[in-house]
């Protein structure tokens, strides 16, 4: 196993919480590469909010409807 591949990680934010972060929306968060001011906010905020999940954790809380994905950004990625 290579051991400088790090875990993808899934950030999760409510809509509301990133509201004062600039130029956020889904496009933006598409083409992030995870090294942008917005993106490292971003992450910031779910660490915060206890919202960063492995994928198969996000994929278990998801199934399970413990995010409710109506109301939120989601950004993947093993750049942090």
């Amino acid at each position: 196993m290579n051991e400088n591949k790090k875990e993808t990680k899934v950030f999760v934010c409510d809509l509301d919480m990133i509201e004062n972060i600039s130029n956020v929306n889904a496009e933006s968060i598409s083409n992030w590469g995870g090294n942008e001011d917005e993106a490292k906010e971003f992450m910031e905020i779910a660490e915060q909010e206890g919202s960063v999940y492995s994928l198969a954790g996000f994929q278990n809380a998801l199934n399970k409807e413990e995010i409710c994905s109506l109301s939120t950004y989601i950004f993947i990625t093993n750049n942090y």
